[in-house]
């Protein structure tokens, strides 16, 4: 994969291991790195599983899971605070 690296794309991207990030939008720089995956064909194999390894942390399943997380700690959080502060019969 290539990508201009610009916006979200670095973080959707893992730079030399999912694929190669382009500063900026240069014609030059893209067609240098399309050389490269034609130059190591291997290379296109290896990140393209790197990246589909990747992608899975995106999926609703991990936002779900993450959303979960962050609510749990919140309610935890909450209820540790509240217990500090209960008068002491």
């Amino acid at each position: 994969m290539e990508a201009a690296e610009v916006g979200g794309l670095p973080v959707a991207v893992r730079k030399e291991v999912s694929g190669i990030l382009v500063p900026g939008h240069h014609p030059a720089a893209y067609a240098r790195m399309l050389g490269r995956f034609a130059d190591v064909p291997a290379l296109s194999t290896r990140m393209g599983e790197a990246a589909a390894v990747h992608a899975r942390a995106f999926g609703w399943d991990t936002a779900a899971s993450a959303t979960v997380d962050v609510y749990t700690s919140a309610m935890c959080q909450r209820r540790r605070a509240r217990s500090l502060f209960r008068p002491v019969p």
